[in-house]
């Protein structure tokens, strides 16, 4: 089931918990190969799930089984396992003392061994409040760090690529990124110049939409009156 922009952005930095949200937009709008597609219902997904079979709850509604707070909960909860569980093993599995480290702690599993020193606790500890404070970073909009570039502008990219269905959601997502660029016009690459086509691009869809809300605003009043 595909995630709203909100979800599936939270799970990109959970696993990645060293970004914020400048870099989670300018990964999954401007990368080109970062595993996030354009999906027929006008979302960005990542390619490992536009293959999953969906006919069968899109064709059986009457199936589908109703929305769980718990449910969501849970998901997110195994997700902040998951990625607690992939720090430690970056950081700690078949790690070697190197000189100057102060061994704190050394537990043997039952095939791998981890080595901790304080250097390396430090780090990781940093990294899983990170994790944790996903919330917080989705609001950070300033560049990563210091010297920061965004990708470069391309054709093939997610950005320059909008469909005509794009959810409103995922259209927030890219307003809010443009605003980005605008503030931080040293960071951007735009060789071709694509970037007012994309602003004309998210202009003409906003107009549409407006157009056809009024339009079936117009008929609902008279078909009524």
């Amino acid at each position: 089931m595909a995630k709203n922009a909100y979800d599936t952005i939270m799970e990109l930095m959970i696993n990645v918990p060293s970004s914020n949200a400048t870099f989670a937009y300018n990964h999954m709008l401007l990368v080109c190969g970062s595993g996030f597609l354009w999906d027929d219902k006008g979302r960005l997904v990542h390619d490992s799930g536009i293959d999953e079979k969906t006919d069968e709850c899109a064709n059986k509604e009457e199936n589908k089984e109703p929305y769980s707070p718990k449910k969501d909960h849970d998901a997110f909860l195994n997700l902040l396992e998951k990625a607690v569980t992939e720090r430690v093993t970056v950081h700690l599995l078949d790690r070697t003392l190197t000189v100057g480290d102060e061994l704190e702690q050394a537990y043997v599993g039952s095939d791998k061994a981890y080595l901790l020193s304080r250097n390396v606790t430090e780090l990781l500890n940093e990294e899983i409040h990170k994790v944790f404070t996903v919330k917080e970073r989705m609001e950070d909009f300033t560049l990563p760090y210091e010297g920061y570039v965004f990708y470069p502008i391309l054709k093939k990219s997610n950005l320059c690529n909008i469909p005509d269905n794009v959810t409103w959601d995922w259209l927030d997502v890219i307003q809010k990124f443009l605003e980005i660029m605008d503030k931080y016009p040293q960071a951007v690459r735009d060789g071709d110049s694509m970037l007012p086509c994309i602003k004309e691009r998210v202009k003409d869809i906003l107009k549409k939409r407006a157009q056809r809300c009024y339009e079936e605003l117009y008929r609902s009043f008279y078909e009524d009156a």
